[in-house]
């Protein structure tokens, strides 16, 4: 089971770069299955999770940093830490 996340990793991050109009959505998707299953003390936490882990599936920083924002904002309080 490991090692199909690993794989299905490493497919979305081939596909994330073949096909940029839709790499956006893509780390949406990724940050989203995230945001479901982590566990955070504050909003701050919950960042830096969403940020490490978009740019562990090989995402640029600018485009993890607004896409985590943007969930942070519609899943709970802001967070402008960043």
């Amino acid at each position: 089971a490991a090692s199909d996340v690993y794989k299905r990793q490493i497919i979305d991050e081939a596909l994330a770069r073949l096909d940029p109009a839709n790499q956006s959505e893509r780390l949406r998707t990724q940050l989203e299955k995230k945001l479901r299953l982590t566990r955070y003390k504050d909003t701050y936490d919950l960042k830096t999770k969403l940020i490490r882990y978009g740019l562990s599936l090989g995402y640029d920083y600018d485009a993890v940093l607004d896409a985590a924002g943007e969930l942070i904002q519609t899943n709970d309080e802001p967070c402008d830490d960043f």
